[in-house]
Order: C-alpha cells, then structure tokens, then sequence
C-alpha cells in the first residue's frame, strides 16, 4: 500500500489512481481498431469485459449503425478500438471462444431430415428469391396474398 498525498495536507492510504482516459487523451494516443461487429450490443457486450480489465474502450460507428442500421456493411461495422499499447492485451480478452461451454452445458442438438434421416441440412425459405427481386425492383415488399381485387 502506498501513501499518497491527497492534496489538502493530508495523507491518504489510497493507492495512485491509474490515468483517466477520456474521448480527448484517447484521440492523442493513437486508436486501433480491434474488432467490428454488424450490431452495436455485440460491441457492447465486448466493451464490457475490456471495461472489467481496466482497458479504456471507445466504440466507434455506434450512433451511426442505431439510427440507419442498413450501413452497419457500408461502414464496416461498429469499431471497437483502443489506444495502440492496450492492442494486444485486449484482443486477448476477446479471443476465446466459449461457445463449447454451452455445447456441453445444453447438449448438441443434431437437426436430420424427416424424409432421409441425412444431418447434412440446412436453412431454406419458400418465396425469398421473388420476395428479394420485389424488393429491389419497388423498395418495399409486396405480399400478394394481401392484396385483393375489388
């Protein structure tokens, strides 16, 4: 434990108090960006634990992507970025992938064809190829079966 002054004549018990960054001493050291994500609770949620490691943490493009969500791609995403010394450190934070904690917390669960019993499946939806040429050819989405003739 170090004795520091506190400033008024007395002496204090604390340790020193590690520096505060803020937006201004952050745009002076130099910023990197260290992950990109389409949704800004995605950088959220990573914020927080490089928050929890005491890494100081901007989060770039997140305003921008809340209100027009469709230039999240065109932007690149919402930029989680640090100053340049804390590069490393947080990018090890961020590396380890726990999604096999919940494999084995929940089980593995194998989706197979009703038909062949074959695991080789994936997604399909009926419709998405006229319903996408629709909307690129008006802008909105034209349902058919909403539309009567009177």
């Amino acid at each position: 434990m170090t004795i520091c002054c506190t400033g008024r004549g007395k002496k204090s018990h604390r340790a020193p108090s590690p520096q505060r960054y803020t937006y201004k001493t952050m745009n002076k050291d130099r910023l990197t960006t260290i992950a990109s994500f389409s949704f800004p609770h995605e950088a959220q949620i990573a914020k927080t634990s490089l928050d929890a490691a005491g890494i100081p943490v901007f989060i770039a493009d997140e305003h921008t992507v809340n209100m027009q969500w469709l230039y999240s791609n065109a932007l690149g995403g919402v930029k989680l970025q640090v100053p340049s010394q804390f590069a490393e450190q947080a990018k090890e934070i961020l590396s380890p992938d726990l999604s096999c904690l919940a494999d084995e917390e929940f089980g593995k669960t194998e989706i197979t064809c009703k038909k062949c019993g074959s695991a080789s499946t994936e997604p399909y939806t009926k419709g998405k190829k006229p319903a996408c040429i629709v909307f690129l050819l008006l802008g909105f989405p034209l349902f058919l079966s909403a539309w009567r003739q009177v």
